[in-house]
Order: structure tokens, then sequence, then C-alpha cells
């Protein structure tokens, strides 16, 4: 009864696909391949891979009968090659590959093709939409044993029955995030199915979507392994599903090889899946409340990465006994509990790496029996101080990489030396190694690369190793090995760190014989490590002695060729032991050593190395230290050789790679003792013939623009003759009469000619001609660079002899308080203070912009009354404060003043690249033209502009400024007083004494309220009857809504006034954003003063009445030069 139920469903949805395909008149082409993704496990129970590529874009119907003539022809062939084959025991990949279309499966027709076998059918279907009740067509060919979903668009038309459920073993569905799909709920499509998947033992879901796992428990009731990746975990998770598991039932053949199948596919997606798992819980890059994760009875592996974790709770894994894996890597653990893996004495693998840990607490693996793998790099831990590891009898591979280790117990690993066979402390910077890893009996590697150790840490290292246990180490070893059998000398890694040599001077025999026995019986690579050379080399070059005297050359030659060098150029690459005792030199101090050199002296003789190499040098020392020396001046750019008295005790000169072109006859003279000279690569046309005359061992001359003369004849013979030390002889060339470059021993002698030098009777009548006519051409050339550079001329003139040609004029009568006024940015404040420093030791009257304002006027008001009130303006300018407000104001006020009075009464200082700026002013454009602009980088700058103010009537000290044309000047009465609690004693002790004294009346403001009355009320009276305000400003007051509203209140009848009603003081430091709008646009643009100027009693006094005292000015004179910083 169960075969006509099954037959007549399996009929029913035959005719509805029937119905349905026949609307879809397009047939899928269909272009297949054999084993084409088939791994090469031999575990794996898959005995063939098709897949079936369909190129279409439309929607089109798959031939299943085609498909299955396909996968019969491969049988075929299987049997043919094999033998006899049961059909039902075969295992068949069957994979459409789509290009994101829509398909569909049609009926079998048995008219065609006759089923004759079935098989257990892994389907994968790749970026196809497919209606799932079609997929029941494919039982057919026998049993659905795994269905894998690959980034469909679409799963439509859901199928109640899924009459494969029942076999589906496997389920994989996999979905990228980025893609944009209509409904992702439907790839979900069990839940529309009326059966559970009692036989589905491995769940994969890629899919980023929340999901119930409640209901995801119900539809698979028997789950071994779930795998879910970017899904968001909503309700509880109880793992493992089926808690009646048992390990017989789990040692069912068809399910082992079901899971060997599964976890081969997902070799390529996720590489650390190289078991085969039996329970697993692998949850990557989900999302889940640990307090609705329950994990109790029994599991092989649990991977819980990718998830942002921060905290674990302790007893997460308290009922749970995890048997291979525990995987929490790739988190933002910042800490781990030490009861965390307290009940895990089966777990073998604990990967806790790329997280932020910073400690291990002493415990955290005190129940981890069997463990054999614990790894913990990638993270922050500083330091270790309790060694965590002491209770792991078993442990085998430990990974401490890629951390902040600076410090490790001495006896830390002390209880692993009968388990351990790999160690990684690579990239910590430790400064020590661990001695007791070496050890270990079963040690393999031991990987310490990426530190910070130097020559002093093999010191340290050897004064704790015991020899004697390194020998008992490798009997134990060879005794634990097969007969006849040999372990290869166990790796030490020491690559990139900071190990320059190992110091003879704390070389002792006892040590030396220590670091013998370590290389005998230990591979250490010291490869890619500083290794210098070039001085102390004894303790290799003992080491490598000692290991011939004693035979255990041949186990420590491994060890010795990786002592290479890296230091200094010329021995790179060498070997350490073999470098020869005159090949060393070492550093030395010598009080005529170049500053740009570095001194060394030669350690088999009495010679000095002065090493110039790259240093740019532009020419020879003048002095060098008196010894014999040894030159490397290469690859600088040296262009002339001067003949020093040094070069007399030069045994090697290398002056290879610069740009000499000469090298006169009396250089060559001195090098009396030179043996080797480089000269190659340099711009020498001519060489002195007595070079040849040297007894030089070694010289070079390759790559150097010579000419083939009559000069240069002699050079031929000398390169066939001495070609035994003339190294490059074969390739040095000269340009020859025709300018073509030759090889110079290839020219022939007739080509070294000189030209004849004969003078015509003609040259002989006009020579005086010649000679008067360059004469005149000189002067009149010496009249055209003077007429160019006259200024210059009348600048030097003007300073060496007080001469002032021309340019000396006269100013009308005016009362001027200055001489000069300076105007500048407050960036440009040092350079300014030259200036003003260098006119006010001239004698002249100075007005500086920002010393001498009036407060409570804008910058422009003050700007005019300066102007008005001096002799000239200098005007600093640079090109990057061109459009400052305060600049342009500037400019425009004093250029109308110099149209109308003296052009040189405006002195513009400023850069040469005005001119090439865009959007000038065309009345500036003009005036930089002019002999009153100066540039701020000329070298007589100073002279100029003192030149320039010279040229009008000096101030005789006798005038006073005009104040009544000038000023305004106003009967002081009132002067009300507004200032914070901190400076109450200065303003009553000291400003309000000062401003007596001067016949000034200063009231408080705060004083003249009636005390419970309405401030507001009497602020306008009181503000009405006051002549001037001074309103000190700090932070506090910025915060008091009542000084802020009376502060807004004189700031608006300060505008309304034609005066400085107003004057703005600040106390400290004041942050600007806390300043209210309409105060910050008047600090913007009317001057202020700090209560910490030296001089604001003065500034004060000067803003209330604007009357500058001449004498007392003349006393403070020499006071106010500015100091420069």
């Amino acid at each position: 009864m169960k075969y006509i139920n099954t037959m007549s469903i399996l009929l029913t949805i035959t005719m509805c696909s029937l119905l349905r395909v026949l609307s879809c008149a397009k047939d899928c082409a269909l272009l297949h391949s054999l084993d084409e993704q088939k791994e090469g496990n031999i575990k794996n129970p898959l005995d063939r891979y098709v897949t079936f590529h369909i190129f279409e874009n439309e929607e089109c119907s798959v031939n299943t009968t085609f498909v299955y003539s396909v996968l019969s022809s491969t049988h075929e062939q299987d049997i043919n090659n094999t033998g006899t084959i049961n059909s039902s025991n075969l295992t068949i990949a069957l994979k459409f590959l789509c290009s994101k279309t829509q398909i569909h499966f049609m009926p079998f027709n048995s008219s065609i093709v006759n089923i004759t076998r079935k098989w257990n059918i892994a389907l994968i279907l790749d970026k196809c939409s497919v209606a799932l009740e079609e997929v029941n067509v494919i039982l057919v060919f026998g049993r659905i044993i795994m269905l894998q979903v690959f980034e469909n668009p679409k799963i439509f038309e859901m199928d109640t029955k899924c009459m494969y459920a029942s076999d589906l073993q496997a389920l994989r569905i996999q979905n990228t995030c980025d893609e944009k799909k209509m409904n992702v709920k439907k790839m979900l499509f069990w839940d529309s199915c009326s059966q559970t998947f009692s036989s589905t033992i491995i769940l994969s879901l890629s899919i980023c979507l929340d999901m119930n796992t409640t209901a995801l428990q119900e539809r698979f009731p028997n789950l071994y392994t779930l795998v879910l990746c970017n899904v968001s975990i909503r309700g509880a998770l109880y793992f493992p599903f089926n808690r009646n598991h048992t390990k017989t039932e789990m040692k069912d053949k068809e399910i082992m090889n079901i899971l060997k199948l599964f976890f081969d596919f997902l070799q390529k997606p996720y590489p650390f899946y190289y078991l085969f798992p039996e329970t697993s819980l692998i949850l990557l890059n989900c999302k889940i409340n640990q307090n609705l994760l329950h994990l109790s009875g029994r599991g092989d592996e649990i991977h819980m990465t990718n998830m942002a974790i921060e905290f674990m709770k302790p007893v997460l894994f308290r009922d749970i006994v995890v048997t291979t894996t525990l995987d929490l890597s790739y988190n933002n653990l910042e800490s781990v509990d030490e009861n965390l893996f307290q009940n895990q004495p089966l777990l073998k693998y604990l990967h806790l790496q790329n997280n932020k840990l910073t400690v291990l607490p002493q415990n955290i693996f005190k129940g981890l029996r069997s463990i054999l793998t614990i790894d913990v790099s990638h993270n922050f831990i500083t330091s270790i101080h309790i060694d965590p590891f002491q209770s792991l009898p078993h442990i085998q591979e430990i990974y401490l990489n890629n951390n902040l280790i600076e410090y490790l117990p001495v006896n830390i690993f002390k209880n692993l030396t009968n388990s351990l066979t790999a160690l990684y402390l690579n990239s910590n910077p430790l400064k020590d190694i661990p001695v007791w890893p070496f050890y270990a009996t079963f040690l393999n590697v031991y990987h310490i690369c990426n530190a910070k150790l130097t020559g002093q840490s093999i010191i340290r290292l050897l004064d704790h190793l015991k020899k004697i246990n390194i020998v008992e180490k490798e009997v134990e070893t060879q005794l634990a090995l097969p007969i006849k059998s040999q372990a290869p000398p166990p790796e030490v890694l020491l690559h990139n760190n900071e190990i320059k040599t190992i110091p003879s001077v704390d070389m002792t025999e006892l040590r030396l014989d220590k670091l013998l026995t370590l290389l005998s019986h230990f591979t250490l690579y010291f490869n890619r490590n500083p290794l210098t050379c070039n001085c102390d080399t004894y303790a290799i070059r003992r080491l490598y002695e000692s290991a011939y005297e004693t035979s255990q050359i041949r186990l420590a030659r491994l060890s010795l060729n990786t002592f290479q060098c890296e230091q200094p150029s010329e021995l790179r690459g060498r070997l350490m032991w073999n470098i020869t005792e005159r090949e060393k030199y070492c550093a030395v101090t010598l009080k005529d050593c170049p500053q740009k050199c570095d001194c060394f002296q030669r350690k088999t003789k009495d010679t000095i190395v002065v090493d110039c190499r790259g240093r740019s040098l532009v020419e020879m020392p003048q002095l060098l230290p008196s010894y014999k020396l040894e030159l490397w001046f290469e690859n600088s750019n040296i262009s002339k050789v001067s003949s020093y008295s040094y070069l007399e005790n030069v045994t090697l000169l290398n002056l290879a790679n610069n740009h000499i072109k000469q090298i006169s006859a009396s250089v060559i003279n001195k090098l009396s003792i030179a043996r080797i000279v480089y000269l190659h690569s340099n711009n020498l046309t001519y060489l002195p013939i007595q070079l040849q005359s040297l007894q030089l061992t070694k010289v070079t001359l390759s790559n150097n623009p010579f000419v083939c003369d009559c000069t240069m004849r002699w050079m031929k013979t000398w390169l066939l003759n001495d070609e035994d030390y003339i190294a490059d002889w074969i390739n040095v060339q000269c340009l020859d009469k025709s300018n073509n470059i030759r090889q110079f021993i290839a020219v022939p002698d007739s080509h070294f000619v000189c030209m004849a030098n004969n003078i015509s009777f003609v040259e002989h009548v006009f020579l005086p001609s010649i000679i008067i006519g360059s004469v005149v051409f000189v002067l009149l050339v010496l009249s055209l660079i003077i007429y160019v550079f006259r200024f210059n001329v009348k600048v030097l003139l003007f300073v060496f002899f007080n001469i002032h040609p021309f340019d000396k004029k006269k100013q009308k009568e005016e009362t001027n308080f200055y001489d000069t006024v300076v105007i500048y940015v407050q960036e440009d404040k040092k350079f300014v203070e030259v200036i003003i420093n260098h006119l006010r030791k001239r004698r002249y009257e100075i007005g500086d912009l920002y010393r001498h304002s009036f407060v409570g006027y804008t910058w422009i008001e003050n700007i005019e009354k300066l102007i008005a009130c001096s002799k000239s303006v200098i005007l600093c300018m640079p090109v990057d404060s061109i459009n400052d407000k305060i600049i342009q104001a500037a400019w425009n006020i004093a250029y109308d003043r110099c149209i109308t009075s003296s052009i040189n009464s405006l002195i513009l200082i400023t850069d040469k690249t005005i001119q090439k700026q865009k959007h000038l002013d065309g009345s500036l454009r003009l005036f930089v033209r002019s002999i009153n602009c100066v540039d701020r980088h000329a070298r007589l700058l100073l002279e100029k502009i003192d030149y320039l103010v010279a040229s009008l009537t000096p101030n005789n000290g006798n005038t006073e400024a005009n104040t009544e044309e000038q000023c305004i000047d106003i009967d002081s009465k009132r002067i009300l007083v507004s200032y914070p609690d901190e400076l109450h004693l200065y303003v009553k002790n000291k400003l309000m004494s000062f401003l007596s004294g001067r016949k000034l009346t200063m009231k408080v403001l705060d004083m003249l309220f009636t005390v419970g009355t309405d401030k507001r009320e009497e602020l306008p009276d009181i503000l009405e009857a006051a002549d001037f305000v001074i309103f000190i400003v700090n932070d506090e007051i910025l915060n008091d809504e009542i000084l802020l509203y009376i502060l807004t209140e004189i700031l608006t009848k300060s505008q309304l006034e034609n005066y400085n009603y107003l004057l703005l003081c600040t106390s400290g430091q004041i942050c600007i954003e806390n300043m209210p709008k309409d105060l910050l646009k008047y600090v913007e643009n009317y001057v202020t003063i700090s209560t910490n100027d030296i001089k604001f009693e003065d500034r004060i006094l000067e803003s209330i009445t604007q009357i500058k005292q001449l004498k007392e000015k003349r006393e403070i004179h020499d006071a106010e030069i500015i100091p420069l910083l």
C-alpha cells in the first residue's frame, strides 16, 4: 500500500511538472563535465562528480532523460574499469551551474531510456532559480542524500510534500549577504513541508537572516552537526539537538560516509575543517544571546568565530564536554575567566587567536588534561608572570606569536619537556630566549623571529643553559625513535631580530662550549639579522675553529652558515666566521674626523678608514687624522679634487660615482703611497700622465668621457701594458675626433692628435683692435650691470659711505610723531621684529600696529591714525597674506597717502612671486616694480629698508604730534570699570592709583547699582553718565548671564559713539567658542588688550587721552628694543 501511495504521488507530481514544462517551450542547452571538482581525499565516499553547465539567461527546461543517460554512461565506464559495481552503493554529485537562470526539471521519459540503475545523489544547485516540487523528479535517479543550494536568486512554488525529505541526510544553503532577493525567507523552504527531516544529520546555512532555532529543531530533530554563518539567532538554541545520540549510533557506516562527504565539500571555503567531526556546532559571524545558548552533554567541535564577542559567560561550557576542538578565534575578547575551560578534560585543540586578550590568568588552562594545541596568537598580551601551561602534560603546540610580550618567567615551559613539539613566540618584543624548550625531547620547531633579541640575549641564554640537559634530551629523543632512524635537529628560528654579533668580550670558554653544544644539537637560523662583520667577529670565528677541533663541524655547519654579514655593504653575504683580520675595522672617535663621515681603524695595521660614502659631500674635507688613510668618498657630489697634504698618507682612494671633471698632476704626485684608486663613473676627460708612475695594485677608470687626443696617447699604452691591475681596462672608452664613442684600446695611434696652434698675420694685426673692443665691451656691460642693479649700488654707497645720492627728498613741513610705522600680520611677527630692532638702533621712532594702536577703535581706524602720524609706512605683505583684511585696508590707505604726498612714504616688503598671483590689484601690480618694493628674501634687506627710510628728512626729535588735528580730544569726566573678582586687588591698588595720578576718576560699575533693584533698569542711566567703560573679560564672566547682558548693552552703546567708548580687556585664556556672536564680531574688528601686557596701564591711558608723551617715550626708547627669540 505504501508503494502504491508513493507511485501515485510521483505520478501526480510528474503530471503537474509536465503541464508546467509544456508551457516553457525552450530547452536548456546542457554542457556536462566529469569529475571536474572531485576532491582527492581518499576518505571521501564520492564516486563521481558530474557538472551540467546552463548558459541561458532566460527560463528553460532541463531534460532529465538526457541527464540520466549521461550518468548511466559514466556508470558503464566505471564497470569496464573496475568490474562489477553495485549502483545502489555509488554516490554521485550532480551539479547544475546556472547564470541566475530559472530552470524546470522535465519529467523523465521512460519510452526513450529505461531506468536500470539508481544511485545516491548529492544534488547541487548553483545560481539556479528552481521550483522545489520539481526536485522530486530527481528521485527517479535514486535517493537524494544531500542538497546544496548556492546563491540562488529565488526559490518559487514551495513544495508541501517534500518526498526527498525522508532520505535527505545533509542540507547546505549558501547565499551572499549583498545580493538583493525578493523574499529571502523562501530559502527556508522546509517550513512549508508537511513532514520532518528526520534523516538529516547535517545542516549548513550561510544566509543573512533572522532565524528562530526552536522551529529549526522541530524540523530537524536528529541533527548531529549544525553550521550557521551570517545568521541572527532568535530564541533558545540547544546543542546537541538530539541528546540521545550514543557513540555506537555514530559509528553507523552510512552516517560516517555522509559526514566525510559533507566536510570534504567544506574544505575549500573553510580550510580548518580537516577532520570529520561527528557532533559539531559551528557559528561563523552570527549574532546570539549567550543566555539563550544551552550547551550540554557531549560534542566534538564547537566554533564561535568572528562574532565580535567581548565577554564569555564563565559557565557557558560547564555542562558540555567537548572532545576535539573549541574555537573562539576572531572575536573581541579582552579577558577570559579562568573557570571557562575547567570542565573540558577531553579537549584537544583550543583556539583563542585574533582577539584582544591582554593577560593569561594562571589557572586558565588548568582543567585541559588532554589538550594538544593552544593558540593565543595575534592578541595584546604584554607579559606572562606565572606559567599558565605548567599543568598540561600532553601539550604539543603552543602559539604565542604576534602579541606584545616583553617578559617571560625563567622557568616557563619547564613541565612540558616530555610533550612539546612546536613553540611559536615570534613577533613579540622579547629580549630573552626561554631556555626550557631546548630540553624538550620531541621539539621540532622553536620560532622566535621578529623579536628584540640581541647578542647579549644569546649570552644570557648560555648562562641559563645546562649542557648536560641538552645531551640527555638528545639521548631521550633517539631512544623514542624507531630503530635505524634518526631525527633531524630541531629548528630554532631567530630571523629578523637585532643581533649584530655575539660579543667577544663576554664569550668565555664555558659559554663557547655551551654554544657549540647548542649548535650541534639544534639548527639555529640567524638569517636576516643586522649581523655586522667589520669589527667583532672573534666569537663566531672561535666557534667555527672549536667545531673543527672537536669534530662537531658537520652538525654545527648548518647553523654557522646562517651567520651571514649584513653590514658593512662590502662584506654583505659573506660568512662571519670567514672574515679575515685584515678585512676588519672598528669604529673610533678622532678629533679631525669629518662631521658627516664615520672613522674606523683597521684591526691589523695603524690605518684609519674615513667612510663618507653616500653623504652628498660637494668637496673633500680640508682636515683629516694624521694616520695612514683609506678614503671612501663613493656616491657623493664631489666635483673637484684638491691637493691637500693628507693625500700623502692615503693608501686607498675611492672617488667612484662622483662628478669629478679634472684631477691635477699635483694631486697624483701626492698619492705616493696609494695602492688602490677607484675613479670610475665620473666626468673625467683627461688624466695626468703621472698616474702611470704610481705603485698601484688596483685602479678603475670606466664610465668616464675621456677624449682621444694627443695628451691621452700614453693612456692606451698603459692600459695594454698594465691590464693586470687596471680592473676595467677593457671597458674604458673615449670620444674620438669624429665625436664617436669608441673603446680606448681600439683607437688607432694616428687618431690621437691635437689641432695645430698656428697664428696668422691677420690675427696679429687685429689683436690690438680685438683687445680694445673687448675693453669697451666690458665697460658697456659693467655700465649696464650698474644700471640694472643701481638700487643695490645706492644702498651700498649709503651703508659704507653714508652717501644718499639722487633719492633723498625733502618732505613738506609736517608734525609727525613716528619716522615710520610698521604694519604686518601676527604670523610675520618674528620677521618684523628683526626690522624694528634694526631701525630703533638707527635712532628712528617706530610705530608698531600691535603695540601702539588705541584700544577701543577698529583696526582700520588705528591704521588711519598711525599712518597720519608717521612720515612713512612699512607694509609687510607676504604672498599668503594678500587677502588679509588688515593688510588690504593698510595697502589702500597707505597707497592713497603716497599718491598725495611722496612715493617714498610707502615701503612694501613682499615676495618675488607676488606678480604671478592671479586677481592682483592693478595699483599693487604696478607698485611692486618700483624700488620701494623690497624682496623679503633679499641679501641686503635691512640695509635697503634703512636706505628708503632715510630718504625722507630724519626726525629732529623736537617736533610734537598735533593731536588736535589728528585725534579726538575728550575731556574725561567719568570712567567706569568692570572686572572679575580675581583682579580686585590689582584694579584697586594699581590701576585706579595710576589713573587717579593722571587726574582721571574711575568708578567700579558694580558698585553703582542700588541693592535690591533690577540692574537692567538702572544700567542705561549709568552708561549715559560715563565717558569711558573699561570692561575686563575672562571665562568666568562669559558664563555669567547678568554680566553678559551688561556687556551686550555696553557694546551696543559703544557702536553708537564716534570714539572709543568701550575699552575691552581680557584676562587669562578665553575660549572663543563660549563667546556670543556679537562679542566675537567685536573682538575680530576692534583692538582689545590683555591685562598681561607689560604696558597695560600706559596703553589704557593713551587710549583714553589719545596723547603720546614724547618725553616719556624717549626715556623708554632703549628698553623698547624687541628681544629676538
